[in-house]
């Protein structure tokens, strides 16, 4: 996750690619990082309705 992060970060700042572009980027990763987190949470709370 933190590397996940990192990654975010770092496309967030990069000047070679077009805000468009970026944006397309760190949407597609967001997706990732959200999807683990829930897999986490359903680990935990196997039960839940998260």
């Amino acid at each position: 996750m933190k590397a996940l992060n990192a990654q975010i970060e770092m496309m967030g700042r990069d000047r070679i690619l077009t805000a468009d572009l970026k944006r397309e980027k760190i949407d597609r990763m967001m997706a990732t990082r959200n999807k683990r987190v829930q897999q986490a949470v359903e680990r935990v709370y196997p039960y839940s309705n998260h």
